[in-house]
Protein backbone atom coordinates (compact mmCIF):
# COMPACT_ATOMS: atom_id res chain seq x y z
CA UNK A 1 0.00 0.00 0.00
CA UNK A 2 2.95 2.25 0.85
CA UNK A 3 4.23 1.74 -2.26
CA UNK A 4 1.13 2.64 -4.34
CA UNK A 5 0.94 5.96 -2.15
CA UNK A 6 4.47 6.84 -3.91
CA UNK A 7 6.34 5.63 -0.92
CA UNK A 8 9.88 3.97 -1.12
CA UNK A 9 10.99 4.50 2.46
CA UNK A 10 8.51 2.19 4.90
CA UNK A 11 6.48 2.77 8.29
CA UNK A 12 5.08 -0.07 10.30
CA UNK A 13 1.38 0.19 10.21
CA UNK A 14 1.06 -2.22 13.43
CA UNK A 15 2.86 -0.46 16.25
CA UNK A 16 2.03 3.23 17.73
CA UNK A 17 5.65 3.27 18.71
CA UNK A 18 7.24 6.12 17.14
CA UNK A 19 9.67 5.47 14.57
CA UNK A 20 11.38 7.05 10.95
CA UNK A 21 10.24 5.56 7.52
CA UNK A 22 13.16 2.90 6.70
CA UNK A 23 14.32 1.12 4.05
CA UNK A 24 13.37 -2.36 5.42
CA UNK A 25 11.79 -4.20 2.62
CA UNK A 26 11.58 -1.69 0.48
CA UNK A 27 11.34 -4.23 -2.50
CA UNK A 28 7.61 -4.32 -1.79
CA UNK A 29 7.34 -0.72 -1.57
CA UNK A 30 9.34 -0.99 -5.15
CA UNK A 31 6.76 -3.51 -6.32
CA UNK A 32 3.68 -1.27 -5.32
CA UNK A 33 4.85 1.45 -7.13
CA UNK A 34 4.98 -0.80 -10.50
CA UNK A 35 1.05 -1.46 -9.41
CA UNK A 36 0.18 1.71 -9.04
CA UNK A 37 1.25 3.01 -12.40
CA UNK A 38 -1.15 0.32 -13.55
CA UNK A 39 -3.90 0.95 -11.30
CA UNK A 40 -3.98 -2.31 -9.39
CA UNK A 41 -4.78 -2.36 -5.55
CA UNK A 42 -2.07 -4.30 -3.01
CA UNK A 43 -3.48 -7.61 -2.85
CA UNK A 44 -3.44 -7.86 -7.00
CA UNK A 45 0.08 -6.45 -7.05
CA UNK A 46 1.06 -8.79 -4.57
CA UNK A 47 0.27 -12.32 -6.32
CA UNK A 48 0.99 -11.19 -9.85
CA UNK A 49 4.46 -10.24 -8.30
CA UNK A 50 5.34 -13.70 -7.41
CA UNK A 51 3.81 -15.26 -10.67
CA UNK A 52 5.95 -12.86 -12.47
CA UNK A 53 9.18 -13.30 -10.15
CA UNK A 54 7.97 -17.11 -9.97
CA UNK A 55 8.72 -17.51 -13.68
CA UNK A 56 11.54 -15.49 -13.84
CA UNK A 57 13.29 -17.80 -11.38
CA UNK A 58 12.62 -20.66 -13.22
CA UNK A 59 14.09 -19.63 -16.25
CA UNK A 60 17.08 -18.58 -13.99
CA UNK A 61 17.28 -21.94 -12.40
CA UNK A 62 17.32 -23.56 -15.28
CA UNK A 63 19.71 -21.34 -17.30
CA UNK A 64 22.67 -21.28 -14.12
CA UNK A 65 22.26 -25.76 -14.69
CA UNK A 66 22.51 -25.11 -18.25
CA UNK A 67 25.58 -22.98 -17.61
CA UNK A 68 27.06 -25.56 -14.89
CA UNK A 69 27.18 -28.36 -17.25
CA UNK A 70 28.36 -26.72 -19.85
CA UNK A 71 31.45 -25.35 -17.95
CA UNK A 72 31.92 -28.94 -16.90
CA UNK A 73 31.98 -30.23 -20.58
CA UNK A 74 28.92 -32.35 -20.40
CA UNK A 75 27.99 -33.51 -24.40
CA UNK A 76 24.39 -32.93 -23.84
CA UNK A 77 23.97 -29.75 -21.32
CA UNK A 78 20.55 -29.28 -22.04
CA UNK A 79 19.37 -32.81 -21.20
CA UNK A 80 21.34 -33.04 -17.98
CA UNK A 81 19.65 -29.30 -18.01
CA UNK A 82 16.20 -30.86 -17.68
CA UNK A 83 17.34 -33.61 -15.33
CA UNK A 84 18.41 -31.09 -12.60
CA UNK A 85 15.64 -28.81 -12.90
CA UNK A 86 13.12 -31.69 -12.45
CA UNK A 87 15.21 -32.44 -9.43
CA UNK A 88 15.04 -29.52 -8.33
CA UNK A 89 11.53 -28.44 -8.56
CA UNK A 90 8.99 -31.74 -8.79
CA UNK A 91 10.77 -34.18 -6.14
CA UNK A 92 9.28 -33.96 -2.83
CA UNK A 93 10.64 -35.41 0.00
CA UNK A 94 9.92 -38.78 2.06
CA UNK A 95 6.26 -39.10 3.49
CA UNK A 96 5.68 -39.39 7.32
CA UNK A 97 3.56 -41.92 8.05
CA UNK A 98 0.65 -40.46 10.52
CA UNK A 99 -1.17 -44.26 10.84
CA UNK A 100 -0.70 -47.71 8.87
CA UNK A 101 -4.87 -48.30 9.28
CA UNK A 102 -6.10 -46.22 7.82
CA UNK A 103 -3.09 -45.06 6.15
CA UNK A 104 -2.37 -41.46 6.45
CA UNK A 105 1.17 -39.22 5.57
CA UNK A 106 2.25 -36.14 5.62
CA UNK A 107 5.39 -34.43 4.72
CA UNK A 108 8.32 -34.08 6.93
CA UNK A 109 8.52 -30.76 8.75
CA UNK A 110 5.08 -29.70 7.25
CA UNK A 111 5.10 -26.62 8.91
CA UNK A 112 8.42 -25.13 7.53
CA UNK A 113 6.75 -23.65 4.21
CA UNK A 114 11.05 -23.26 3.39
CA UNK A 115 10.58 -26.69 2.30
CA UNK A 116 7.63 -27.10 0.47
CA UNK A 117 8.46 -28.42 -2.71
CA UNK A 118 5.20 -27.12 -4.55
CA UNK A 119 6.11 -23.28 -2.84
CA UNK A 120 9.54 -23.23 -4.24
CA UNK A 121 8.65 -21.11 -7.77
CA UNK A 122 5.22 -19.25 -6.16
CA UNK A 123 7.06 -18.02 -2.63
CA UNK A 124 7.09 -14.41 -0.73
CA UNK A 125 8.09 -12.07 -3.70
CA UNK A 126 11.23 -11.31 -1.77
CA UNK A 127 12.67 -14.80 -1.45
CA UNK A 128 11.96 -14.96 -5.23
CA UNK A 129 13.98 -11.82 -6.04
CA UNK A 130 17.19 -13.14 -3.51
CA UNK A 131 17.08 -16.22 -5.46
CA UNK A 132 17.25 -15.09 -8.67
CA UNK A 133 19.70 -12.34 -8.04
CA UNK A 134 21.61 -15.23 -6.03
CA UNK A 135 21.98 -17.19 -9.39
CA UNK A 136 22.75 -14.45 -11.55
CA UNK A 137 25.92 -13.65 -9.44
CA UNK A 138 26.97 -17.43 -9.91
CA UNK A 139 26.17 -17.48 -13.36
CA UNK A 140 28.34 -14.17 -13.72
CA UNK A 141 31.14 -15.61 -11.67
CA UNK A 142 30.77 -18.87 -14.37
CA UNK A 143 30.77 -16.65 -17.22
CA UNK A 144 33.92 -14.59 -16.10
CA UNK A 145 35.86 -17.51 -15.20
CA UNK A 146 35.47 -19.66 -18.27
CA UNK A 147 36.41 -16.41 -20.59
CA UNK A 148 39.10 -17.67 -20.06
CA UNK A 149 42.91 -15.74 -21.71
CA UNK A 150 45.41 -17.62 -23.34
CA UNK A 151 47.02 -17.62 -19.83
CA UNK A 152 46.60 -15.89 -16.24
CA UNK A 153 49.11 -13.27 -16.64
CA UNK A 154 46.14 -11.77 -18.87
CA UNK A 155 43.36 -11.24 -16.17
CA UNK A 156 43.78 -8.08 -15.54
CA UNK A 157 44.60 -7.14 -19.40
CA UNK A 158 42.64 -4.53 -21.19
CA UNK A 159 41.25 -7.24 -23.69
CA UNK A 160 40.18 -9.75 -20.51
CA UNK A 161 38.37 -6.58 -18.92
CA UNK A 162 36.22 -5.52 -21.87
CA UNK A 163 35.37 -8.71 -23.05
CA UNK A 164 33.76 -9.36 -19.26
CA UNK A 165 32.67 -6.13 -18.83
CA UNK A 166 28.99 -6.40 -18.91
CA UNK A 167 29.33 -9.64 -16.71
CA UNK A 168 31.27 -7.23 -14.00
CA UNK A 169 28.91 -4.55 -14.31
CA UNK A 170 25.87 -6.75 -13.68
CA UNK A 171 27.96 -8.73 -10.67
CA UNK A 172 28.34 -5.03 -9.23
CA UNK A 173 24.43 -4.36 -9.48
CA UNK A 174 23.12 -7.88 -8.42
CA UNK A 175 25.47 -7.92 -5.47
CA UNK A 176 24.07 -4.63 -4.34
CA UNK A 177 20.74 -5.18 -5.08
CA UNK A 178 20.93 -8.91 -3.23
CA UNK A 179 22.14 -7.00 0.14
CA UNK A 180 19.63 -4.85 0.01
CA UNK A 181 17.17 -7.78 -1.07
CA UNK A 182 18.10 -10.58 1.17
CA UNK A 183 21.33 -9.83 3.61
CA UNK A 184 21.36 -13.45 4.65
CA UNK A 185 21.61 -14.63 0.87
CA UNK A 186 24.46 -12.03 0.32
CA UNK A 187 26.38 -13.36 3.61
CA UNK A 188 25.95 -16.99 2.48
CA UNK A 189 27.01 -16.04 -1.15
CA UNK A 190 30.20 -14.59 -0.20
CA UNK A 191 30.86 -17.54 2.21
CA UNK A 192 30.42 -19.21 -1.20
CA UNK A 193 32.72 -17.44 -3.20
CA UNK A 194 35.19 -17.55 -0.36
CA UNK A 195 35.00 -21.67 0.08
CA UNK A 196 35.25 -21.71 -4.34
CA UNK A 197 38.36 -19.90 -3.92
CA UNK A 198 39.67 -22.10 -1.51
CA UNK A 199 38.62 -25.51 -2.97
CA UNK A 200 39.88 -24.17 -6.38
CA UNK A 201 43.53 -23.14 -5.08
CA UNK A 202 43.47 -27.01 -3.93
CA UNK A 203 42.81 -28.14 -7.17
CA UNK A 204 45.08 -26.02 -8.96
CA UNK A 205 47.85 -26.74 -6.41
CA UNK A 206 47.34 -30.46 -7.27
CA UNK A 207 47.36 -30.15 -10.61
CA UNK A 208 50.72 -27.96 -10.85
CA UNK A 209 52.48 -30.14 -8.65
CA UNK A 210 51.22 -33.74 -10.61
CA UNK A 211 52.83 -32.03 -13.98
CA UNK A 212 56.26 -30.64 -12.07
CA UNK A 213 56.91 -32.52 -9.28
CA UNK A 214 60.69 -32.23 -9.92
CA UNK A 215 60.60 -28.26 -9.73
CA UNK A 216 57.46 -28.23 -7.30
CA UNK A 217 59.11 -26.23 -4.19
CA UNK A 218 58.32 -23.47 -1.91
CA UNK A 219 58.57 -20.50 -4.27
CA UNK A 220 56.79 -21.84 -6.77
CA UNK A 221 54.10 -22.61 -4.60
CA UNK A 222 53.69 -19.01 -3.24
CA UNK A 223 54.42 -17.69 -7.14
CA UNK A 224 51.30 -20.08 -8.18
CA UNK A 225 48.98 -18.83 -5.39
CA UNK A 226 49.62 -15.17 -6.31
CA UNK A 227 48.86 -15.47 -10.01
CA UNK A 228 45.82 -17.92 -9.53
CA UNK A 229 44.13 -16.21 -6.74
CA UNK A 230 44.46 -12.33 -7.33
CA UNK A 231 41.75 -13.06 -10.02
CA UNK A 232 39.38 -14.46 -7.74
CA UNK A 233 39.79 -12.26 -4.92
CA UNK A 234 39.07 -9.06 -7.26
CA UNK A 235 35.63 -10.84 -7.71
CA UNK A 236 35.10 -11.50 -3.97
CA UNK A 237 36.70 -7.83 -3.31
CA UNK A 238 34.34 -6.57 -6.01
CA UNK A 239 31.33 -8.46 -4.69
CA UNK A 240 31.84 -7.63 -0.86
CA UNK A 241 32.29 -3.84 -1.44
CA UNK A 242 29.01 -3.79 -3.84
CA UNK A 243 26.60 -5.33 -1.38
CA UNK A 244 28.32 -3.35 1.59
CA UNK A 245 26.33 -0.64 1.53
CA UNK A 246 23.43 -2.10 2.61
CA UNK A 247 25.03 -3.70 5.29
CA UNK A 248 25.99 -1.02 6.79
CA UNK A 249 22.62 0.67 6.95
CA UNK A 250 20.87 -2.56 8.09
CA UNK A 251 23.30 -2.58 10.80
CA UNK A 252 22.37 1.51 11.65
CA UNK A 253 18.89 0.99 11.30
CA UNK A 254 18.24 -2.10 13.42
CA UNK A 255 19.52 0.50 16.36
CA UNK A 256 16.80 3.13 15.77
CA UNK A 257 13.79 3.09 17.92
CA UNK A 258 11.10 -0.01 17.45
CA UNK A 259 13.05 -0.98 14.48
CA UNK A 260 15.73 -2.48 16.90
CA UNK A 261 12.80 -4.75 17.96
CA UNK A 262 12.15 -5.92 14.40
CA UNK A 263 16.15 -6.91 14.59
CA UNK A 264 16.42 -8.79 17.31
CA UNK A 265 13.02 -10.90 16.93
CA UNK A 266 14.61 -13.03 14.87
CA UNK A 267 18.15 -14.01 17.16
CA UNK A 268 15.25 -14.19 19.75
CA UNK A 269 13.10 -16.67 17.89
CA UNK A 270 14.30 -20.48 18.35
CA UNK A 271 13.25 -22.73 15.73
CA UNK A 272 13.74 -27.02 16.33
CA UNK A 273 14.77 -28.05 13.24
CA UNK A 274 15.87 -31.88 13.99
CA UNK A 275 18.48 -32.39 11.26
CA UNK A 276 17.55 -35.83 10.30
CA UNK A 277 13.94 -34.64 9.61
CA UNK A 278 15.45 -32.03 7.51
CA UNK A 279 17.03 -35.03 5.67
CA UNK A 280 14.18 -37.46 4.61
CA UNK A 281 12.37 -33.97 3.77
CA UNK A 282 14.79 -33.52 1.00
CA UNK A 283 13.73 -37.15 -0.27
CA UNK A 284 15.98 -39.13 -2.85
CA UNK A 285 17.19 -35.75 -4.15
CA UNK A 286 19.53 -35.34 -0.73
CA UNK A 287 21.03 -39.22 -1.27
CA UNK A 288 21.76 -38.57 -4.63
CA UNK A 289 23.59 -35.72 -4.19
CA UNK A 290 25.83 -37.69 -1.43
CA UNK A 291 26.89 -39.89 -3.95
CA UNK A 292 27.52 -37.23 -6.46
CA UNK A 293 29.24 -35.39 -3.99
CA UNK A 294 31.84 -38.95 -3.38
CA UNK A 295 31.89 -39.64 -6.96
CA UNK A 296 33.13 -36.32 -7.80
CA UNK A 297 35.75 -35.76 -5.16
CA UNK A 298 37.01 -39.55 -6.38
CA UNK A 299 37.88 -37.60 -9.35
CA UNK A 300 35.71 -40.53 -11.31
CA UNK A 301 35.46 -40.25 -14.92
CA UNK A 302 31.66 -41.97 -14.73
CA UNK A 303 30.85 -38.23 -13.17
CA UNK A 304 32.97 -36.43 -16.04
CA UNK A 305 34.33 -34.05 -13.66
CA UNK A 306 38.14 -35.38 -13.27
CA UNK A 307 40.33 -33.72 -11.60
CA UNK A 308 43.38 -34.83 -12.66
CA UNK A 309 45.30 -33.22 -15.52
CA UNK A 310 46.08 -34.22 -18.70
CA UNK A 311 49.60 -34.53 -19.36
CA UNK A 312 49.19 -32.90 -22.54
CA UNK A 313 48.30 -29.76 -20.86
CA UNK A 314 51.08 -26.81 -21.44
CA UNK A 315 51.71 -25.14 -17.62
CA UNK A 316 50.25 -22.12 -18.39
CA UNK A 317 47.11 -23.62 -19.32
CA UNK A 318 46.58 -24.05 -15.20
CA UNK A 319 44.06 -21.73 -13.92
CA UNK A 320 40.68 -21.12 -13.37
CA UNK A 321 38.45 -22.04 -15.92
CA UNK A 322 38.61 -25.83 -15.73
CA UNK A 323 35.97 -28.88 -15.90
CA UNK A 324 36.14 -28.79 -12.13
CA UNK A 325 35.05 -24.92 -12.25
CA UNK A 326 30.71 -25.44 -12.25
CA UNK A 327 31.12 -28.62 -9.49
CA UNK A 328 33.21 -27.10 -7.15
CA UNK A 329 30.88 -23.56 -7.29
CA UNK A 330 27.71 -26.09 -5.59
CA UNK A 331 30.07 -27.66 -3.81
CA UNK A 332 31.36 -24.77 -1.95
CA UNK A 333 27.68 -23.32 -2.34
CA UNK A 334 26.06 -26.52 -0.51
CA UNK A 335 29.34 -26.50 2.43
CA UNK A 336 28.85 -22.41 3.08
CA UNK A 337 24.86 -22.66 3.50
CA UNK A 338 25.10 -25.87 6.06
CA UNK A 339 27.43 -24.22 8.01
CA UNK A 340 25.05 -21.33 8.46
CA UNK A 341 22.03 -23.85 9.14
CA UNK A 342 24.12 -25.62 11.76
CA UNK A 343 25.99 -22.95 13.45
CA UNK A 344 26.88 -19.46 11.60
CA UNK A 345 23.46 -18.16 12.20
CA UNK A 346 23.43 -17.70 15.60
CA UNK A 347 27.47 -16.04 15.57
CA UNK A 348 25.64 -13.42 12.97
CA UNK A 349 22.31 -13.19 15.61
CA UNK A 350 19.50 -14.01 12.80
CA UNK A 351 16.84 -16.89 12.47
CA UNK A 352 17.47 -19.97 11.60
CA UNK A 353 14.66 -20.30 9.23
CA UNK A 354 16.86 -17.57 6.68
CA UNK A 355 19.46 -20.04 6.24
CA UNK A 356 16.77 -21.92 4.19
CA UNK A 357 16.03 -19.18 1.92
CA UNK A 358 18.97 -19.73 -0.64
CA UNK A 359 17.69 -22.09 -3.08
CA UNK A 360 19.95 -24.80 -1.85
CA UNK A 361 18.03 -27.42 -3.47
CA UNK A 362 19.41 -26.61 -7.03
CA UNK A 363 22.92 -27.89 -5.63
CA UNK A 364 21.60 -30.90 -4.08
CA UNK A 365 19.78 -31.49 -7.83
CA UNK A 366 23.13 -31.13 -9.87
Amino acid sequence: NQGIMGHIANVSKLTNIPHQPALVHSEYAFLGLIGGVFGLNSVLTYHLSRLFLGFIFLLTSFYFFYQVFKSANRQSPIAYSILAFFLSFFVAGFPKILTLNPLSFEPYLSWLVELDVTRRSTILPHYLMGNILFLVILICVIKIINNNPINNHQYFSAKFLILNSKFLILLVFSSLLLSLVHPIDYLVLLSTLGLFFLFQIAINIYIYASSNSKHFNIKTLFFFLILNSKFLILLIFTTLLSGLPPILYYKYTFTLPFWRFIGAHGASTPYSIPLFDFVLSQGPVFLLSVFGIILFLGGWRTVGFPIERPQSHRDEDVGWGNRTTGPTLLLAWLIAQSLFFLKLYELFNFDRLRTLHPPYYLALAF
